[in-house]
């Protein structure tokens, strides 16, 4: 349909090229260009592709297409082989071709995105490839579109994803997401202008950069729009001059942040035929170029490469006959080439991506129509001009690394051009004069700044580098980078506690131990201890747990849940265990490898306290005012000796961590073997109260609001003598004899009430 409404607009673009044509920069081609076509060949399984689309990363090529009317793939290859080895289905893309087509894009880490629309549920799908070659779900990005065809995509640089899409007779449409797909914005217009029925073209650049362009009418003809995002919006301008017919668009943002935009003149002929392109001025502007002259068909790609070199990729007629031409602009050179295919034919709808990995490479795939059907045809051009310098790789290629010794990661050079013999980094930025030029070699190791390294955002870290020769004073023309999620910390909390404090949830191991239930943290009477691991947003997951008597041994290991872990582990070195403070290292790993040790000291008592049963100290009890179930217990000058346990207390003689107390509605002779259900109770510090009578000073604690009920039947809550009985514990959880019981005397088990406002409705 594309091709018959250009061809009715013809006889505009012929009236008009007989008009003085706007001045144009001239930029006319060389044709001594040194570009050379290395191979091309049918893509296998592309049965019905239309509108394929390509891109290159990681050694990579990468071609999306919808075969078959029935399903969108991804065909992979490594850069200069003579096949796609690899055909991924990725998902429904039935009806029409025209109607069906994908889109696909390099994310900032080198993962792959695409696109596609099934035109059968008029849904617009998208999914990612990480760099480990694993893909993602299916996300959906909208539904809701009356007529949706030739999607696109693009991400930031700091992950947002951009999918545009025409609907027939509308402006074009774009959503986003910032969550990896899994969520998207509704549906917006790019802008108010209906946009023409060709394909259009997302750019993503350094900054967060992102551009689109189009065609759309104004006035008489059509022109080329495109729209640089402002963080909220598209601000479109029309990039083309008024007076002729252009169309067929295609946009590219440099490694240094310039935008360009590349396009076809309608007209078959004259000064406003042939290929355009242009370069954002600073102030804004898009000041013309032309690249070469005559009868072009369809999209006009621009592809700005990692040097910050471009690649145009058009089809033209030169001979009467399609034929795919490549043009090459080198950084700050002049444009050189073109040189055509050696296929000529029914080929239509060409895409270009450029890049550079041991040599400048332009990727080409184009519908060709043989017979009855379409295929995709693949082409590779090079270019011979020397691009000095070479790509980053850190750690090879890994989308999440660890820093070594010194902060340090690993970076290679793979596509080395030319003897550098120095190199310049900066994280997260383009390097400058501030930053020294080091001995370069490949592999070398570069620092990670400790902001990147401290950072708990989990973000995407961007490493550039430039390279110089400072004996042939050559300098990379634009710096290049390499993306990574730098991890190099495990996020996790990790604590222990007194194994007895968990008897409670039915611990195998602690059910047959005799003693108090409970008792200080860093306290035990067994071998025993009970682990808690907490992730706190590990950015690859928390992997492995191990608990050893050395920081670099684990005697045990255990299994780590997407919550952690949590239970009693024995002790390392069990053998050689004693009574006294033992030491221990709990190991946490993470999914990228960081091994983090947390080390614990935890004291082993398994003797008793001893209560001065001549002497014990006393407990008053008094009823709460609102009830006397509610009972404080005021502890005065407990007389405990411990060898082991002496807490902090402004008491300088005490040495108990708790107390075990028992209700009974009985006195027992034997409170030890009378079935009472003991119940453990921290103590609270100490307070020094001056004793009137003695001159001296008592020490108390009190225990507030002890309920009489506590262990208790309801058949046994009756109103009568009460006796609590009570053990002193140390920190291990080691008891004492019973101390005489403490007597409530004729309790009239009054509850303690509550006093609501009367409600009414």
């Amino acid at each position: 349909m594309l091709r018959k409404i250009i061809v009715a607009l013809s006889s505009l673009a012929i009236l008009a090229a007989t008009l003085a044509a706007p001045e144009v920069k001239q930029a006319q081609a060389q044709t001594d260009s040194g570009l050379r076509l290395v191979n091309e060949f049918q893509v296998s399984g592309s049965n019905d592709v239309k509108y394929p689309d390509v891109v290159a990363a990681n050694r990579q090529v990468h071609m999306s297409g919808n075969a078959n009317r029935s399903s969108a793939y991804l065909w992979s290859k490594a850069i200069t082989a003579t096949s796609f080895d690899s055909q991924v289905e990725l998902g429904p893309a039935s009806g029409q071709p025209d109607f069906s087509s994908t889109g696909n894009a390099r994310g900032p880490d080198g993962s792959i995105y695409v696109t596609w629309v099934n035109q059968g549920s008029r849904t617009v799908y998208m999914r990612q490839r990480n760099t480990a070659g694993v893909w993602g779900p299916t996300r959906t990005v909208n539904r809701s579109s009356i007529f949706p065809v030739t999607p696109e995509i693009s991400v930031s640089t700091r992950g947002t994803i951009f999918v545009a899409w025409r609907d027939p007779g509308r402006p074009i449409h774009f959503s986003t997401s910032t969550d990896g797909g899994a969520n998207w914005a509704g549906a917006r217009d790019v802008s108010d202008s209906i946009a023409f029925a060709s394909l259009i073209s997302l750019a993503s650049g350094p900054d967060d950069a992102m551009g689109i362009t189009f065609t759309a009418s104004e006035g008489d003809s059509l022109h080329i729009f495109a729209g640089l995002w402002n963080v909220s919006s598209f601000n479109v301008q029309r990039v083309t001059s008024l007076g002729s017919d252009y169309a067929d668009s295609s946009i590219s943002i440099g490694p240094d942040g310039k935008v360009y935009v590349a396009w076809r003149g309608v007209a078959d002929s004259g000064g406003n035929s042939g290929v355009f392109y242009s370069e954002r001025a600073a102030n804004g502007s898009w000041p013309r170029s032309r690249l070469a002259g005559g009868k072009v068909l369809g999209e006009v790609t621009v592809s700005a490469d990692e040097s910050g070199s471009l690649h145009f990729t058009w089809i033209a007629q030169p001979s009467g006959s399609n034929q795919i031409n490549y043009a090459f602009k080198p950084f700050n050179g002049l444009p050189l080439g073109p040189v055509a295919s050696g296929s000529t034919g029914a080929l239509f709808n060409a895409r270009g991506f450029g890049n550079v990995s041991d040599g400048s490479y332009n990727h080409v795939v184009t519908e060709e129509f043989t017979g009855s059907r379409v295929h995709t045809r693949y082409s590779l051009f090079q270019s011979s001009v020397v691009v000095f310098g070479g790509d980053p790789v850190v750690e090879n290629g890994a989308s999440r690394a660890r820093t070594s010794a010194g902060n340090t990661v690993q970076v290679t050079f793979p596509n080395v051009v030319g003897s550098p013999n120095q190199i310049r980094y900066a994280w997260n930025r383009v390097p400058t004069n501030s930053d020294a030029w080091l001995p370069f070699t490949s592999p070398m190791l570069l620092e990670v700044p400790e902001d990147i390294i401290n950072s708990s955002t989990c973000g995407i870290s961007t490493l550039y580098t430039q390279l110089r020769n400072t004996t042939t004073n050559q300098v990379e023309a634009q710096p290049r980078s390499d993306t990574v999620q730098i991890d190099s910390r495990v996020a996790a909390s990790v604590q222990i506690d007194n194994a007895l404090n968990h008897v409670a949830s039915g611990v195998a191991e602690l059910s047959n131990i005799q003693g108090a239930p409970g008792g200080d943290p860093s306290y035990t009477r067994v071998p025993l201890v009970y682990l808690s691991v907490t992730p706190q947003g590990d950015c690859s997951g928390l992997a492995s747990l191990g608990v050893g008597s050395t920081p670099t041994t684990a005697e045990n290991t255990y299994t780590l849940s997407s919550s952690g872990f949590q239970g009693v582990v024995p002790l390392p070195n069990l053998a050689n265990l004693a009574p006294g403070k033992t030491t221990f290292y709990v190991q946490i790993t993470d999914g990228t490898g960081n091994v983090r040790v947390y080390p614990f000291d935890v004291i082993i008592d398994e003797d008793a306290p001893v209560l001065n049963t001549s002497s014990p100290g006393t407990v008053t009890p008094v009823a709460d005012a609102a009830g006397d179930v509610l009972q404080d217990l005021t502890f005065t000058n407990i007389n405990v000796r411990d060898n082991t346990y002496d807490p902090e207390d402004p008491d300088p003689n005490r040495h108990i961590w708790g107390v075990w107390i028992a209700n009974s509605t009985d006195r027992v002779a034997d409170p030890l073997a009378a079935g009472l259900k003991w119940v453990v109770v921290k103590a609270p510090a100490s307070v020094a109260v001056p004793n009137a009578a003695s001159g001296g000073t008592d020490y108390q604690f009190t225990i507030q609001n002890w309920s009489l009920a506590t262990g208790l039947s309801t058949a046994q809550l009756t109103a009568g003598d009460y006796f609590i009985y009570i053990r002193f514990l140390d920190a291990a959880g080691n008891p004492t004899d019973v101390m005489p019981p403490v007597v409530i005397p004729a309790s009239q088990m009054n509850r303690v009430e509550s006093q609501l406002p009367a409600l009414s409705r």
